[in-house]
C-alpha cells in the first residue's frame, strides 16, 4: 500500500542495507524515543507519537518541536487540548470605524472603487464593510487627501475641471526703435587686421634658387 501511495505522488523510496540498522539512524533514534515515552509514561505508542512531535525541543516555545516546521497552527488533540478563544485581532492592519474604498467584484483598472466603513473585525485576513465580510486585500484606507478630491465640483461628462499652468518665458530680444536707427556701436564690424600667408622655406628657397642643406 505504501509503495503505491509513493508511486502516485511520484516518491522515491530508499531501503537501507540489510542487516545495517546504523544505515537508518534517524528513523531508528525516532523510534527508541518513542518506545522510551512509552515505557515511561505507560501510555500507548499513538499517545507517544503525539507527546514525541509537541514536545518543544527548547523546552521553551512552540515553534521549536518538529510539529511547528510543518504546520503553521498549533497542533492540538480533540477532547484533550481546549480550542482557542479566538483569533489574534492585533495583527488586524483595519479597525472598526475605519473608512475604506471597497473594489468592486470584478474591477478592472479603470474601475472606481466604492466608499465603505468597518464596522467588524473576523481575522487578520477578514473584516466587515457594512456588515459584509470582505478579505483585506480588496480595501485600501480612504485618506482625507483622497476625499477632499472626491468633493471637488465636477463640470461636463468628463469629471472634474483642470488646472493647467504654462510658464511664461520673458522676451530676450532687445528692443530697437521702430524708425529704424540704431546705434552705431552696437553693429557689427569686421576686423581691419590683415591676415598675412605664413612663409615656407623650403618653397622659398626653390623659388629663389638656393639650396637647402
Amino acid at each position: 500500500m505504501f509503495t503505491d501511495f509513493a508511486a502516485r505522488w511520484g516518491m522515491r523510496v530508499r531501503y537501507r542495507c540489510a542487516h545495517t540498522p546504523s544505515g537508518n539512524g534517524i528513523a531508528e533514534r525516532c523510534h527508541r524515543s518513542v518506545k522510551v515515552i512509552a515505557a515511561r509514561k505507560n501510555c500507548s505508542i499513538p499517545e507517544a507519537v503525539y507527546l514525541y512531535n509537541v514536545t518543544p525541543r527548547d523546552d521553551c516555545t512552540a515553534l521549536s518541536a518538529p510539529v511547528g516546521a510543518v504546520y503553521k497552527y498549533t497542533v492540538r488533540v480533540r477532547g484533550v487540548d481546549r480550542p482557542s478563544e479566538g483569533d489574534r485581532l492585533e495583527d488586524a492592519p483595519y479597525s472598526v470605524g475605519d473608512r475604506v474604498w471597497v473594489r468592486p467584484p470584478g474591477a478592472r483598472c479603470n474601475s472606481k472603487y466604492e466608499e465603505g466603513s468597518v464596522t467588524g473585525v473576523v481575522s487578520s485576513q477578514a473584516v466587515e464593510v457594512d456588515g459584509t465580510p470582505r478579505h483585506v486585500r480588496d480595501l485600501r484606507h480612504r485618506t482625507p487627501a483622497s476625499e477632499a478630491l472626491e468633493e471637488r465640483p465636477q463640470t461636463g461628462e468628463w469629471g472634474y475641471r483642470p488646472t493647467l499652468w504654462f510658464p511664461t518665458r520673458q522676451s530676450t530680444q532687445p528692443n530697437h526703435p521702430r524708425d529704424g536707427s540704431m546705434d552705431v556701436s552696437s553693429t557689427l564690424r569686421r576686423s581691419t587686421r590683415v591676415r598675412r600667408a605664413r612663409p615656407l622655406r623650403c618653397c622659398d628657397s626653390r623659388e629663389s634658387g638656393g639650396s637647402v642643406r
